[in-house]
């Protein structure tokens, strides 16, 4: 299964980054706003992918979290019956409410798309109440997830689909033995996030997104090493058709694929299709 990226794709670049709220004693994912054309394509790529991912999906009932503002949320709600988004920052479903259930010129309320205010650790919800589960960037941000996946497994039915994705531990920058994102509380290998899952589900696929081609891995560690060593961030002088061109001929850039890794490919973030 492959997707790529569409070059119509446009950041949301009204809203900006900000910091994510805390609750319940733990922190929940980024709230996406304003970030760079390419690291939405990402995101955006992620829930293509989940339309493949998802068997049949017109009709069926969604539940995607964590959701931030909703943009994916409401991607899937314009392919499927009904869609739920949650996530714990207030402010995020706030937004999300007034940019997609409320009139907003042109833009006609989305009926079939709800936006709530809830901890992925204790969902609300009544048990086999989604016929899929999504779940992007959200298992590392929480310091219980496997927890987090038993909530999904509760209320996920029997025969339901749940694609998750998180960031590849053994890519991803380190600071003093600790995730480099400041916002994540851990990271995992595909063994770990294997580990995780296969206690809840009896099928689980992995994907990859971002992958190191084959024989790159050399030129990521160098271009590692600089990153640590430019204390002082000077690398944002260098304009960025240069930096995307180093990224292109590191990485397959943005598809969602098998990965090859027999052939020492790697990715910068795993996907799993849990059934």
């Amino acid at each position: 299964m492959t997707l790529n990226g569409s070059a119509g794709d446009a950041a949301p670049a009204h809203e900006e980054l900000r910091k994510p709220p805390e609750a319940g004693g733990h922190i929940e994912r980024i709230e996406f706003m304003g970030q760079s054309r390419d690291t939405y394509r990402e995101h955006m790529v992620r829930y293509r992918f989940a339309l493949d991912a998802i068997p049949n999906l017109e009709g069926k009932r969604v539940l995607d979290v964590p959701c931030g503002i909703g943009y994916g949320s409401a991607m899937l709600a314009r392919k499927t019956g009904e869609v739920v988004g949650v996530d714990i920052s207030e402010e995020a479903i706030a937004k999300g409410r007034e940019k997609y259930l409320e009139q907003n010129g042109q833009r006609k309320p989305m009926s079939n798309l709800q936006l709530l205010k809830m901890d992925a650790l204790s969902l609300t919800f009544p048990d086999a109440s989604f016929d899929a589960v999504v779940s992007f960037e959200g298992v590392e941000h929480v310091p219980d997830p496997r927890r987090m996946i038993a909530e999904v497994r509760r209320v996920l039915k029997p025969d339901g689909v749940f694609v998750v994705s998180t960031p590849n531990r053994e890519v991803t920058r380190k600071r003093d033995g600790r995730p480099d994102n400041p916002y994540h509380v851990q990271e995992f290998t595909k063994t770990e996030l294997e580990e995780m899952l296969s206690p809840q589900f009896t099928h689980v696929d992995f994907y990859g997104q971002q992958i190191i081609k084959s024989g790159s891995e050399w030129k990521r560690r160098i271009i590692e090493g600089v990153k640590t060593l430019d204390v002082f961030d000077l690398r944002r002088f260098i304009p960025e058709p240069a930096r995307k061109a180093v990224r292109q001929d590191i990485y397959t850039y943005g598809e969602i694929r098998r990965v090859l890794e027999s052939e020492g490919e790697r990715p910068s973030v795993w996907v799993a299709v849990c059934s």
